[in-house]
Formats: structure tokens, sequence, C-alpha cells
């Protein structure tokens, strides 16, 4: 992974808070659909609202277009591959960041972004 682009800084609790969600709910779309399969339409957002009105989404894309697509486990990889790099390269100071994803012989296979913004209702894209 590549990160990039960082922004205004994220809450520690609202990062992880945020990281955490995520894995569990790619787990069971692992569980659900297979973790080598293609995710969803080359296309994943999760968005945890907090209590105060805050916003923290995940989005990620594949290149698709392009033929390469992204599996549920390399979408998992990402997530942990972001939480680790806040906690343990950026000295626990979580930001907004895009990054790129590659894997191995495949090359570069996506892209995605963490942001943080005020006030919309929590959702789940697949």
């Amino acid at each position: 992974m590549s990160f990039h682009s960082f922004g205004p800084i994220i809450p520690n609790n609202e990062g992880i808070d945020t990281i955490t969600e995520i894995l569990a709910t790619i787990l069971k779309l692992v569980i659900g659909r297979g973790g080598f399969k293609p995710i969803a339409q080359g296309y994943f957002k999760y968005t945890h609202q907090f209590a105060n009105a805050d916003n923290v989404s995940f989005s990620v894309a594949d290149f698709r277009e392009i033929g390469k697509q992204m599996t549920y486990y390399t979408l998992a990889d990402a997530s942990k591959g972001v939480g680790e790099f806040m906690k343990f390269e950026r000295g626990k100071e979580w930001r907004e960041v895009s990054f790129e994803l590659e894997v191995g012989k495949g090359g570069y296979v996506g892209s995605g972004h963490l942001t943080r913004s005020p006030g919309t209702e929590a959702s789940v894209d697949r």
C-alpha cells in the first residue's frame, strides 16, 4: 500500500472504531460471498456515524475497467493496512488519507480513501 494526500485529523477513537466496524463487516462478506471473489460492483464504502454526528467513511474501488478486480480478502487487508499505518507509522495520529493498493505480481488493483465529515446517516454500500 502507498499512502498520500493526508488531510485533517480524525480523532483516534473514531478511526479505531471505524476500522474495527469495517473489518467486522468485511468478515461477514468474506464468509457470505467467499474471500477470493471480486468485490461487488468493484466498489466498497462504509460510513460510521458517531453520537457527536461525525462520520468517518472508508471507500475503495478496484481497477476492474482495466482487468484488475479486487477480492474481499484484499479489501480486508486494505482496511487492516490503513489501521496499522495510522497506529504504527503516524504515531497514532489518525488523518484523512488516500491510498493505492498493490497486490504482489498483480500490481495496482485499486485505490481508496479514509475521510471524516459532520453529519449524515450511517450507511454501507456493498
